[in-house]
């Protein structure tokens, strides 16, 4: 079943806006702090004042995050299913 959609209040980079989500308010919020956040570090650390170049740096440093996060996910998931394997056929020899 789908959760109902619900609107949230959210400020990014002194801009208010109205999201439509049916996540959870924190997961709304946590996302909305994060873009916030990142658009706040880049336009202090560049010294930017253009808000949509501003945006799309911020939206390539978390894209960048997103996938150095799934890699390293694969890569555990490639781990526990070797260490898995390597169990399987190690067991029998325990039995012994």
């Amino acid at each position: 079943m789908m959760n109902e959609k619900k609107s949230y209040k959210v400020q990014i980079f002194e801009e208010h806006y109205v999201l439509s989500s049916d996540e959870a308010e924190a997961l709304v919020i946590e996302a909305a702090e994060m873009v916030d956040a990142s658009m706040k570090e880049i336009s202090h650390h560049f010294a930017l004042t253009d808000v949509k170049k501003i945006a799309v740096l911020a939206a390539l440093r978390i894209a960048n995050q997103l996938l150095h996060s799934e890699r390293k996910q694969n890569n555990n998931e490639q781990t526990v299913g070797a260490l898995k394997d390597y169990i399987d056929q190690e067991l029998p020899l325990l039995r012994l």
